[in-house]
């Protein structure tokens, strides 16, 4: 498990050299809160995964 300071650190270096990223906190939630599938969290990770890749790697 990565602690939330060490992701933000990691965005904010990725910001800094260009690279296109998100970063998506949900709170309290705990390690693999994605684990129950059509969950609040997995739904919610799903929708945004599929965002950023529909945005950086679009299917045609």
């Amino acid at each position: 498990m990565v602690p939330l300071h060490a992701s933000r650190a990691l965005a904010a270096r990725l910001a800094q050299a260009g690279v296109s990223h998100a970063l998506f906190t949900l709170p309290y939630a705990e390690h693999g809160f994605d684990i129950w599938d059509g969950g609040f969290g997995r739904q919610l990770a799903r929708a945004l995964v599929g965002r950023f890749l529909q945005q950086h790697a679009p299917v045609n």
